[in-house]
């Protein structure tokens, strides 16, 4: 499913390119959501596969029957641009509620930088090689990227922690100002679940 919805932001970004200069500012927003919702997915993928096929374009059949595995970090490091590329685009609040702001693009950018200055100081995957300098680099852009969004999108943590887990409470204005990027606790069921 992460492939399919990663092709599916690939279509509408291709799709888009050659008219971008002609987009009004709404649409140009959505089309930086579409960039960070793409992230979102390849820093799943990433994270559990770590070498994984990239794809930046729609690709046909016979270009997936040939697809190789792209190396991590290069995985990495287009994540990070395109996050960086919707940061500059996205408001700080997103003008409706659970869009894609600023904050999570670069709430994202911070974890994915973390995660791969850790494989960087540590190893990852079969190899396991290490590259401190490179580790380094992720670990400032991560802390820049948290540091941005903790001084300037306004937010801060909730006043309940327990709010952060009810449908009701994360409509309360005091906890959306903590949440990001998330999935809506159901009041139906059981109430443990997201749906």
């Amino acid at each position: 499913i992460l492939y399919t919805s990663i092709a599916r932001c690939n279509a509408v970004l291709s799709g888009a390119e050659p008219y971008y200069n002609s987009l009004n500012d709404a649409a140009k927003v959505y089309l930086a959501e579409i960039k960070v919702l793409r992230a979102h997915f390849y820093i799943y993928l990433v994270s559990l596969y770590g070498d994984i096929p990239y794809f930046a374009k729609p690709v046909t059949d016979e270009e997936l029957k040939s697809c190789t595995r792209t190396p991590w970090q290069t995985v990495v490091d287009n994540i990070i641009s395109d996050l960086n590329d919707a940061a500059t685009i996205l408001p700080w609040s997103a003008s409706e509620w659970g869009r894609v702001d600023k904050s999570v693009a670069l709430g994202l950018k911070a974890r994915i930088a973390l995660y791969a200055g850790s494989w960087c100081k540590f190893g990852y995957g079969r190899d396991g090689v290490k590259d401190e300098a490179k580790s380094t680099t992720y670990f400032t852009e991560a802390a820049e990227a948290a540091k941005k969004v903790m001084d300037e999108s306004g937010r801060d943590l909730a006043p309940s922690f327990a709010d952060l887990f009810t449908k009701t409470g994360q409509m309360k204005s005091d906890t959306t100002n903590e949440t990001m990027f998330f999935m809506v606790f159901s009041d139906q069921g059981d109430g443990v679940s997201h749906y």
